[in-house]
């Protein structure tokens, strides 16, 4: 009987021989504190739209091997598939159906990066003013139980995949490079009878995600110049010194 292995992220890119992998997103997992971090001004999405494709990006990069069987998603939805879509299973879907919140005291506070750090050769300066918290639904299609199994163990170790803290930071390029953070809430199986009758077995978790909200402004570059001027002359034991 064989074990199982950590869940892995392929290498391969989009257009690669192996076309049974989906096209890999450009989203990215940090797996060390201390990793540099560099802004872009590339906007292709709101920061809810944005929390949502980091997760869906990341998952459909998993592999996973359990007892034999390697398994991966081969869809993984943004949102709820249209009903024209037809599932080609395993599949996920990434969906912030509750109203997300603004929290006015992110993690990460209005930032304004040195330009030589943030934006090299540019005006251009990140602002983070507030904290986008969305608490999204993943669910899970498997065509028997022993691939939902698998499926399951895979994300409960992708979701919580380094030691120095809980869940997990994404890097978002398609939204100014800003970093998400990810949190797995709860979650279990979902079993019913007509589910079962099309050879679907579910299960669905609520992970919470946040990213600061962010723009960008084209700031002067300030030089401060300072004007001053000394005396010499004696102060007059009648002056008054005012403090």
């Amino acid at each position: 009987m064989g074990g199982c292995m950590p869940p892995t992220i392929p290498t391969c890119s989009p257009g690669a021989p192996d076309e049974t992998l989906p096209p890999l997103g450009p989203t990215r997992l940090i797996t060390q504190p201390g990793t540099p971090h560099r802004f872009n001004v590339q906007q292709e999405a709101d920061a809810r739209t944005a929390l949502c494709r980091g997760m869906k990006e990341y998952i459909e990069q998993l592999s996973f091997d359990m007892l034999g069987r390697t398994v991966a998603f081969k869809q993984v939805f943004q949102t709820w598939a249209d009903s024209e879509d037809i599932a080609d299973y395993p599949s996920a879907a990434v969906n912030g159906s509750a109203p997300g919140k603004y929290n006015d005291t992110p993690k990460f506070s209005a930032e304004l990066p040195n330009p030589t750090e943030g934006i090299p050769g540019t005006r251009d300066f990140i602002i983070s003013a507030c904290e986008y918290v969305l608490d999204m639904t993943l669910s899970v299609w498997a065509t028997d139980n022993t691939e939902r199994s698998a499926l399951v163990a895979m994300l409960e170790q992708a979701l919580n995949p380094v030691d120095w803290r809980y869940g997990l930071l994404l890097e978002l390029p398609f939204y100014f490079n800003q970093r998400a953070t990810y949190e797995l809430l709860e979650g279990g199986y979902v079993d019913d009878e007509p589910d079962a009758l099309r050879r679907r077995r579910l299960a669905r978790y609520t992970i919470r995600g946040s990213v600061p909200v962010t723009r960008v402004e084209k700031l002067p570059r300030a030089k401060i110049r300072v004007n001053s001027t000394t005396s010499t002359a004696p102060i007059s034991p009648h002056r008054t010194r005012v403090r």
